[in-house]
């Protein structure tokens, strides 16, 4: 716990000395997320088509993320970073985002189902045990995207999979980090919602910023080495 609280305070410290440029970035993630439901406040369509539509336009906001998420990478290694470090994100990572996304977007379509399926179609005692299973299973991918992404950026073949593997065992192996950190982000995530603009501008960076760090400092524990923030090491 201890640990968690003290990776936030980094990547808040981290956020503070790059904030102007982080800002900026976090201003292009919200346009981007305004892109994707826009149509669905403005367009009165058949709920297909605007979903469709929906998808579509949200094309972007991975692949902004991913680039967003190299440069929080960057500034947890102490590396300066500017626009060629968010356009050598979005170049090197585009593909891996969107790849990213379609399987989140998978995941969630089933586990909405299933708890559907359990919570409305049918009725008897056991069913509340399965309800209870999947979302267990709802709780342990959200934890795992904590990790995800980040993890893809500290492996030498940076693949999506290979990625995605080492997030679920990195939430098995560290249960209580992971799930502090979650109520920590969770908690800091409301704030922002409460304080509503000011705040949303550099939500999505710190939450990338806490991610990277955390990934880092779970790696350097699993491989019992100390865990030195801002400074480089090898992958």
């Amino acid at each position: 716990m201890i640990d968690a609280l003290s990776l936030v305070g980094r990547s808040l410290r981290d956020l503070w000395e790059e904030f102007a440029f982080l800002m900026v970035l976090n201003v292009l993630w919200s346009l981007s997320v305004l892109l994707a439901i826009w149509p669905w406040f403005v367009l009165r369509l058949p709920w297909p088509l605007v979903l469709a539509l929906s998808l579509l336009l949200a094309v972007p906001l991975p692949i902004i993320s991913a680039g967003i998420c190299f440069v929080a990478n960057q500034v947890t290694r102490g590396i300066a970073v500017g626009w060629p470090a968010f356009g050598t994100g979005v170049r090197r990572h585009w593909r891996k985002s969107l790849v990213v996304a379609l399987i989140n977007l998978f995941m969630l379509f089933f586990i909405a189902t299933n708890l559907r399926f359990y919570a409305l179609v049918l009725k008897g005692s056991w069913t509340n045990w399965a309800l209870g299973i999947w979302l267990v299973l709802a709780v342990y991918w959200l934890l795992t995207q904590i990790f995800w992404f980040p993890m893809i950026l500290e492996l030498e073949s940076e693949k999506v999979l290979l990625g995605l593997r080492n997030a679920l065992a990195m939430v098995i192996i560290t249960p209580g980090f992971s799930l502090t950190l979650a109520a920590v982000m969770l908690l800091l995530g409301v704030v922002c919602t409460v304080l509503t603009v000011p705040a949303v501008l550099f939500l999505a960076s710190l939450f990338l910023l806490i991610a990277n760090h955390a990934t880092r400092s779970r790696l350097a524990h699993v491989q019992k080495k100390p865990y030195h923030p801002g400074m480089q090491e090898d992958r």
